[in-house]
């Protein structure tokens, strides 16, 4: 599942769009995307099996994260479609993916739907996985998005596994996994599995990269005395 790969299936709608957004700039949306993590997190946060058929925290949240989501998306539409594009709100962008991904990942992990430990896991290998696709960029090879388990697909799991998580509880079904009750704490370890594998992923592209550059430089002469 590597929906990085899929992001033009959304230009149908997200180009359109972004042409009537001109007037927009593209740093705004990228908080405003920030901002919509925020409510995302506490809904899961204080959503409870015992209450979520009155409250419906979980059906919040996950409309919440969709529009994180596309927020995401649109703020890199809008600068590419009006040439606003700037190392600034590059840089701005990738901030705000991982504070937003912290966000998103503690809330869950600190929930009554998932385990803490694997919660930590998960936080640690979607930095880590970040760290090494902008260190491919550092030294040359690009910046990497794709692997087994990219921020696509994070997102997918957070949008999905909360509304799965409300049917199973008005359908009464319990998941019969130690750590993994719900589909939330399912989601948590595989992205935490995931992460290390895509983490693992880039560092392997990274070095066959450089060791490949190594082989292919001429070799330095040392000169006469």
């Amino acid at each position: 599942m590597v929906l990085d790969r899929q992001r033009r299936l959304f230009d149908f709608f997200l180009v359109p769009l972004g042409r009537a957004l001109g007037h927009v700039n593209p740093n705004v949306l990228t908080i405003l995307g920030l901002l919509a993590s925020v409510p995302a997190a506490v809904l899961v946060y204080y959503a409870d099996p015992a209450t979520e058929l009155s409250t419906f925290y979980l059906v919040g949240a996950s409309l919440f994260v969709l529009l994180h989501g596309l927020l995401d998306m649109l703020d890199g539409v809008v600068a590419r479609l009006h040439k606003k594009e700037t190392p600034l709100g590059d840089f701005l962008d990738h901030v705000v993916d991982r504070v937003a991904d912290v966000i998103l990942l503690t809330a869950v992990s600190l929930s009554a739907w998932a385990d803490l430990r694997v919660g930590l896991v998960a936080i640690a290998a979607t930095l880590l996985t970040s760290y090494l696709g902008t260190q491919a960029q550092a030294v040359g090879a690009g910046r990497m998005y794709t692997g087994f388990v990219a921020r696509a697909d994070r997102l997918f799991l957070l949008i999905v596994a909360p509304i799965v998580d409300h049917l199973l509880v008005a359908g009464r079904i319990h998941i019969p996994l130690a750590g993994a009750e719900h589909a939330l704490g399912l989601s948590l370890w595989y992205i935490a599995i995931g992460g290390l594998v895509t983490a693992l992923e880039r560092f392997i592209r990274i070095y066959l990269f450089l060791r490949r550059k190594h082989l292919a430089a001429p070799p330095v002469q040392g000169g006469k005395s």
